[in-house]
């Protein structure tokens, strides 16, 4: 088979946000198959990043640092989360079930990492700064006014 056929998914997150991808099984015959998701390395290693492993449970969870998987049993998705996200998450991943050593592909997706926006980054505090100090003194004038008044009248 060769790689150009294959359907390849392509999610787009910034850096910093967050990605979520849902891969779909059919429940009935894939329910006890072990779940994963894996960085492919080359043509034929795929590496293991998390997985959900116990089938007897409807919701599994898996977490690994910044990914997390979760196992909807019953209605056949599994769903994977990538937190935290960085350039270097950028590459080819897959969602693969696994029954002793019978790999199956459920979906292939390219994760590309769009920098983050500039205006992000800029500090917010000389505006805050410029309208503190722009705002005048109203209170110490009238006092002055009232002292003024008082030292008049006597």
């Amino acid at each position: 088979a060769s790689c150009a056929a294959e359907n390849v998914t392509v999610v787009y997150g910034m850096e910093g946000g967050t990605i979520s991808v849902n891969c779909s099984y059919d429940p009935q015959q894939q329910w006890w198959r072990e779940k994963s998701w894996c960085r492919q390395v080359d043509e034929t290693k795929c590496q293991h990043v998390v997985s959900a492993r116990s089938f007897w449970l409807p919701f599994l969870r898996g977490r690994k640092s910044t990914t997390s998987i979760r196992d909807n049993i019953h209605d056949g998705v599994l769903t994977v989360t990538m937190r935290q996200l960085r350039k270097e998450d950028a590459g080819l991943y897959q969602c693969r079930t696994d029954f002793l050593g019978d790999t199956k592909s459920l979906r292939k997706v390219q994760v590309e990492v769009l920098r983050a926006a500039l205006e992000t980054q800029v500090p917010e505090e000389p505006r805050a700064v410029q309208s503190i100090s722009s705002s005048p003194p109203k209170v110490d004038f009238t006092v002055f006014y009232i002292l003024a008044g008082l030292l008049v009248t006597q």
